[in-house]
């Protein structure tokens, strides 16, 4: 009688199957089946390591890989396309489609690139380094915490786009390096071997670069997620603290500062603002800063905004850089033009900031005000800071008047100070004259 296989039998028994020859490396190494999959396969995106092929590909002299090998190809050792994160190479960049849409709708379609969708992708490793900073930028007043609704926002976003959750957790590695007692507090419970400002700056590293690459495919679902990000960016650069050669318009070393950062700012507002559904202020703390009121004024100034000068007499100062600029460019001149449309927005920013002591105008919004002054700047006076030009530095000289007033900002604290110390050290005694009128900021550098 011939043997039978039984219906048990049938069921189990062993399939045939396509060999894996083209496998990754850690596949082999594991002896287990790889499905090939580029830049990354399913076993190894599943156990968060780095995919390798180019074992397999050496060894295989016939077979034609996937994806060409090119000076931009992610770096082996932890799958991360490396995109400049330059402050000269942040330039406007050109949408991937239009399309409008709820910000935070269901209904949005991806259309990244397999190389930023890998990026975007990568798991991230919550450390508790990490879980400490997040429970920091929770918890303090000054980051956000009296601000429920925004920071459920922020951080629901977050964790739906990585890079925004980094650059939180950056500054609050940065807010706690510039905060001693915060930082007081928190190494009671996890210990003083954490270096937060080091923590910090790893994370705005990699944040940086997974925004830039994922600007070139901004679309309905990430606009407003990536114009926060631009923000928080900028604001990041800032909260690090005044930094040796970076006077926020324009660097020792000739490259833009960390104006540039904020001009990114402006070009995805723009982008957003033409084809997209972005609510600007839903990015934004709603409050201005609040000042203690034993240090207001009478007319609820900061004392600093008027320790030496009536509002008459800035109008003044003010008059006296339109000679200046009489003086430097023919009227004629397109630089002329271009100056004196600053100069316009700059006296209007002190009328607004600076109301007269008679005027109904309110003390508010100081951030969206000043700070909205350097949004207007044109290319070519941008161009003149960088290069150090006497007459730019010393119209430079009048915005950090007003970064001044908003110095109880924890992130602006000592930059203002910073800055004109290196305008007046880079202005001839003509020009100087212009811009030392604020007895609080100008000290003369030796």
């Amino acid at each position: 009688m011939n043997p039978t296989v039984s219906d048990y039998t049938k069921r189990t028994a062993r399939k045939t199957h396509k060999k894996s020859r083209l496998g990754c490396v850690n596949c082999k190494k594991r002896k287990i089946k790889c499905d090939e999959g580029k830049p990354s396969c399913v076993n190894c995106t599943r156990h968060c390591i780095s995919c390798d092929y180019t074992h397999t590909q050496r060894g295989s002299s016939n077979s034609t890989p996937d994806v060409e090998k090119d000076t931009g190809a992610p770096d082996a050792r932890d799958s991360l396309t490396f995109i400049s994160s330059s402050q000269s190479n942040f330039t406007a960049p050109k949408r991937a489609h239009k399309t409008r849409g709820d910000v935070t709708g269901p209904t949005c379609t991806s259309t990244q690139s397999p190389e930023t969708t890998t990026l975007a992708n990568k798991p991230f490793q919550f450390t508790a380094t990490d879980l400490a900073l997040f429970h920091h930028f929770m918890s303090c007043p000054e980051l956000g915490a009296e601000q429920p609704q925004w920071q459920t926002q922020m951080t629901r976003w977050g964790f739906q786009h990585h890079f925004l959750l980094r650059l939180l957790l950056a500054m609050s590695g940065f807010h706690l390096a510039q905060d001693p007692t915060a930082l007081s507090h928190l190494q009671q419970v996890t210990g003083d071997h954490i270096d937060y400002a080091v923590e910090a700056e790893a994370h705005y590293d990699v944040a940086v670069r997974e925004a830039a690459s994922a600007v070139p495919h901004i679309t309905g679902c990430n606009g407003q997620v990536l114009y926060t990000s631009a923000v928080f960016i900028f604001i990041c650069s800032l909260a690090r603290g005044p930094q040796p050669g970076e006077y926020l318009g324009f660097r020792d070393d000739g490259a833009p500062g960390c104006l540039a950062l904020f001009m990114g700012v402006r070009s995805i507002l723009e982008l957003c603002s033409n084809d997209l559904a972005v609510n600007v202020s839903t990015s934004h703390i709603q409050s201005d800063v609040q000042y203690p009121s034993s240090e207001r004024g009478q007319n609820g100034h900061h004392p600093t905004a008027a320790a030496e000068l009536s509002t008459s007499t800035e109008q003044d100062y003010l008059n006296n850089l339109r000679f200046l600029l009489d003086s430097t460019y023919p009227t004629d001149q397109r630089a002329h033009l271009e100056y004196t449309a600053v100069l316009d927005r700059l006296q209007q920013t002190y009328t607004l900031v600076h109301p007269p002591p008679d005027s109904p105008l309110e003390r508010i919004g100081l951030f969206p005000h000043i700070f909205g002054w350097l949004y207007t700047l044109p290319d070519i006076f941008l161009s003149d800071m960088q290069q150090q030009k006497q007459l730019a530095l010393t119209f430079f000289s009048f915005f950090v008047v007003l970064l001044k007033d908003v110095d109880a900002a924890w992130f602006i604290r000592g930059w203002p100070e910073h800055i004109m110390h290196r305008i007046l050290h880079g202005l001839d005694a003509y020009h100087r004259q212009f811009a030392a009128w604020r007895g609080d900021l100008a000290q003369f550098p030796p």
